[in-house]
């Protein structure tokens, strides 16, 4: 199994920026370092505009406008539509070589790690 891991990161509005930042600082410091962190924007103009300009010294960070239809990054992710904004710290070490991906939110309870 490879230790290439990339997360990506579907969004489509500001409403909840402050937790959008953490998530991709959550992904950028898990303890298996991701190849990239590709944050989607699912057609908003100004959100793309206002998280390229604020994550554009993250050398591994790539902000990706939706080019598909509306919802599609969201569509493909199974779970919560509310994206979890903080992962536990070693969550890309600890997947399944079965895995493709990753949904869901963090508890601070460790039977739900």
């Amino acid at each position: 199994m490879s230790d290439d891991v990339s997360v990506i990161i579907c969004v489509y509005t500001e409403e909840r920026w402050d937790d959008l930042l953490a998530a991709v600082h959550s992904a950028l410091e898990q303890s298996l370092r991701p190849l990239e962190v590709l944050v989607v924007v699912d057609h908003n103009p100004l959100l793309l505009s206002r998280l390229r300009a604020e994550l554009a010294n993250r050398r591994t960070v790539r902000v990706l406008a939706n080019g598909q239809a509306r919802g599609s990054p969201a569509d493909a992710t199974p779970g919560s539509p509310r994206p979890a904004a903080r992962s536990w710290p070693s969550w890309t070490t600890t997947r399944s070589p079965n895995a493709t991906g990753c949904a869901g939110s963090r508890t601070d309870s460790p039977s739900r790690r």
